[in-house]
């Protein structure tokens, strides 16, 4: 991968959570630990749409990682964004994640389209600019945004960007492949504001967003050292 370094991706998807964390997670958990964590706290009739927009985020990061060439990954950002855009008129697809979005979030599906304009900017030149953090960031908070709605918690929306935007930084600043770009992520990371979702339709979105301002502040993965497990059962239990 061009700027985020493939072994450290996969690090990250390897590590398992802290052992006490006392939740079951769901069926469907992501290979991210701490994505899977928040999913355990979404509430169950939302949670497959909150799934399926993280198993999203995770195929467009392969597109980019996988890709010998930035060209091959532009190709493949591409057929996901016109995929996306059709499929209000073209429910039906081949592709199962595809079809998964179809059947969890029906026309509005479309909105996560902002993912892949959010990816395209970690494609091209070695590095990477203070304005492709923004723009990575923009669109996981624009999907995040698209979910509030989904969700039914409209009210939150602004509070569920903010939690993308922070979720993008955090992310950024363990997997850049390089130091000053890793303490750049970290930086505008922490200049973000948090703010946490009162509605309960958006618990686990809540605990990305406390988890994420949690990791930037440390440096960490947002599940990784002491004390994470009992972070995210406060902000599960409480939201705070």
């Amino acid at each position: 991968m061009k700027r985020l370094s493939a072994p450290r991706l996969n690090q990250l998807v390897a590590r398992v959570p802290g052992r006490d964390i006392p939740i079951v997670m769901p069926e469907t958990a992501q290979s991210d630990p701490g994505l899977a964590v928040c999913l355990a706290w979404q509430p169950f009739g939302s949670r497959a749409g909150l799934s399926v927009l993280f198993q999203l985020d995770e195929r467009l990061a392969a597109a980019v990682a996988q890709a010998r060439e930035p060209m091959l990954a532009q190709v493949r950002l591409a057929w996901w964004r016109e995929r996306l855009s059709e499929i209000a008129s073209n429910p039906a697809s081949g592709e199962p994640l595809l079809a998964r979005v179809s059947e969890t979030w029906g026309p509005s599906g479309g909105r996560l389209a902002a993912l892949v304009d959010g990816w395209e900017h970690l494609v091209g030149e070695p590095s990477l600019s203070t304005e492709d953090m923004t723009a990575f960031a923009t669109g996981r908070a624009e999907a995040l945004r698209a979910f509030a709605n989904h969700a039914g918690a409209g009210a939150d929306a602004d509070a569920a960007a903010s939690i993308g935007r922070a979720w993008a930084f955090a992310d950024l600043a363990v997997r850049a492949s390089d130091e000053a770009e890793r303490k750049m992520a970290r930086s505008l990371g922490s200049a973000e504001t948090v703010a946490l979702p009162r509605s309960r339709r958006l618990r686990g979105v809540a605990v990305l967003g406390g988890l994420s301002a949690r990791a930037l502040l440390r440096g960490e993965p947002i599940m990784e050292g002491r004390g994470a497990a009992a972070a995210a059962m406060r902000l599960g239990l409480f939201g705070r």
